[in-house]
């Protein structure tokens, strides 16, 4: 019989070695598809897949449709574009010409907090008090003056002029055109006194420091403007940035008006408050106003008067709620496909392919035992082959096996 060679084995293990390192490479391959042929078979798993699929994005769209606010029409302006005109209005008619001065003593203002629970970008007050969860800080852009309009519906053509929280004085009409009057802002050390006239269709705002000498900021002309037209004092505050927020929440602003005097036709010599609201996120029940004298007011208001911009619509149709339906969709989507994913391994369909059951129980510490016993017993044995490796191969030789006994 021919004598086996060491070499030959050598050849032979290298083989063995590229063979094993092929399948590494190709063995997650073959066990995707593996699986994926497995998971197609069962009819049961496709099914459930399809209606995880279904579920997910149903309790995506419930979630919002669940939280979805009423949002009511967006008013236009004199030009057609989508305008914010929210705030309150403390008003008298004004029939033909005529002009309304006052005195803005103070202006302050504050803003809700941003609650991590609200439906939309906006913080809230739960109990809708005002000064219940306020926190101080007026808003750059809070306003507060006199308004002339033909009626107090929303959109409608207007002239103002106004102080604001951070940008001096304004005249602004029709949403938007403005003009600037004196800067800084307005305080018990530095009043500004506003005064607005009309003459027909051509509305005129001045502005002084000290109520003798008048600056005129600019005029406005508004066509088509009927002879009977509401004219009065008016406060709003936009949505407010805190410090340190990436989103904005509701505002209040309140002003100190005095030295309040009219000229012209005015049939009613009382004054009316409305409160102008519309869809625009303000701080509820923050429209409020006090006459505390004849030609002194204290008006509360909160929305502003500008071209609608940024993303109100958006936030308040809470696009939020729609990844919390998609987060409880994909948990639900998880718990099914672990559950698939592990039921061949508890019903013991499935078990490692070097580890066979062992058909006697081996509970508690005998168990234990016989699990050493068997890891030693292996051990050993790989250990036994281990030395039987073969000489390296410089110095190989050839081996005989022994004749076979007659």
């Amino acid at each position: 019989m021919k004598p086996i060679r060491w070499a030959h084995i050598h050849d032979r293990g290298g083989d063995l070695r590229h063979h094993r390192a092929a399948w590494d490479r190709e063995g997650f391959a073959r066990l995707l598809r593996a699986g994926f042929t497995k998971f197609r078979t069962v009819r049961a798993w496709v099914i459930a897949l399809c209606a995880a699929a279904i579920v997910f994005v149903l309790l995506s769209f419930v979630s919002a449709s669940a939280s979805r606010a009423p949002v009511p029409a967006v008013p236009t302006g004199p030009g057609g574009e989508a305008v914010s005109d929210t705030y309150m209005f403390v008003h008298r008619t004004l029939a033909g010409d005529g002009a309304l001065t006052a005195r803005v003593a103070a202006l302050s203002g504050a803003h809700t907090p941003l609650s991590p629970t609200a439906g939309n970008a906006f913080g809230r007050s739960s109990k809708g008090q005002p000064g219940a969860q306020l926190q101080p800080g007026l808003a750059p852009w809070a306003k507060a003056g006199i308004i002339l309009e033909p009626d107090t519906n929303q959109g409608t053509a207007h002239a103002a002029v106004m102080v604001t929280g951070s940008h001096g004085v304004q005249m602004q009409y029709d949403y938007t055109h403005d003009s600037p009057g004196i800067a800084g802002a307005a305080g018990p050390s530095s009043p500004r006194w506003l005064r607005l006239t009309r003459a027909g269709d051509v509305i005129t705002g001045y502005d002084s420091a000290d109520g003798a000498h008048w600056t005129e900021i600019g005029t406005a002309r508004l066509a088509r403007l009927p002879r009977t037209v509401q004219i009065g004092l008016f406060v709003t505050s936009p949505v407010y940035f805190p410090a340190g927020a990436g989103a904005p929440t509701s505002s209040v602003a309140t002003a100190s008006f005095d030295q309040v005097s009219a000229r012209g036709d005015l049939p009613r010599r009382s004054w009316t408050g409305d409160p102008i609201a519309g869809f625009y996120p303000t701080v509820p029940s923050a429209s409020t106003w006090q006459q505390r004298s004849a030609g002194a007011f204290t008006i509360s208001g909160s929305g502003d008067i500008a071209p609608l911009v940024g993303d109100i619509l958006s936030a308040q149709w809470a696009g939020a709620s729609i990844v919390n339906g998609t987060i409880a969709a994909l948990l639900f989507v998880i718990v099914i496909a672990t559950l698939f994913a592990t039921s061949e391994y508890r019903r013991g369909l499935i078990n490692h392919p070097r580890r066979q059951p062992d058909p006697r129980p081996c509970p508690g510490r005998q168990g234990r035992r016989r699990r050493i016993a068997g890891l030693r017993r292996r051990s050993h044995r790989d250990r036994g082959r281990r030395s039987d490796h073969p000489p390296r191969p410089g110095r190989q030789r050839e081996l005989s096996l022994p004749a076979r006994r007659p």
